[in-house]
């Protein structure tokens, strides 16, 4: 009930409650959890506050709570979307720090975020490496790679990587 409680806050745009809400919860025996804290990360993300959202991390760590991919994808997606692709090195730094691998959901959106910042060279090498990372392709990856190829004028490439989507039975969408 309290995670709802603080989640509904944080979606409402009253980060700042909801922070008031756990630390006074903090001073009884409630303890938060990683989903807590995710949902103030997401919280602050929403509210424009990626940086204060990326310090927390440390004082989850020292108060016992580890990061999970969760954590991480929620920080991955807002620096993303406000264009901080040198940012999002550092975040992807920490997550290795904590030994932590990420996830398909971290490389489309790393994918997406170069794409929309119109290095597709980089999302292209991301886009490659997905398979060696012991992930498959889904497709938002596909989806997401083609549109950068579109964008970038890459019709060929585009092309071929629609056909290679579909000879391995990722089946286009409306997005496709």
């Amino acid at each position: 009930m309290i995670l709802t409680v603080i989640n509904g806050l944080c979606r409402a745009g009253q980060s700042t409650r909801a922070f008031e809400l756990l630390h006074i919860l903090e001073k009884t025996r409630w303890k938060p959890d990683v989903c807590v804290y995710n949902a103030l990360i997401k919280g602050l993300c929403k509210g424009g506050m990626v940086d204060d959202a990326f310090q927390l991390l440390p004082k989850m760590i020292h108060k016992g709570i580890s990061p999970d991919v969760v954590t991480y994808n929620i920080l991955v997606d807002a620096y993303c979307k406000q264009g901080g692709m040198n940012d999002v090195e550092d975040v992807l730094e920490d997550m290795m720090q904590q030994n932590i691998c990420p996830d398909i959901v971290t490389y489309n959106t790393l994918i997406e975020g170069y794409c929309v910042e119109g290095n597709m060279n980089r999302a292209w090498h991301l886009f490659l490496d997905v398979p060696s990372k012991g992930l498959e392709r889904d497709i938002f990856t596909y989806n997401t790679t083609i549109h950068g190829l579109l964008n970038k004028g890459r019709y060929d490439d585009a092309w071929k990587l629609f056909n290679e989507m579909k000879a391995r039975q990722v089946h286009p969408n409306l997005r496709t």
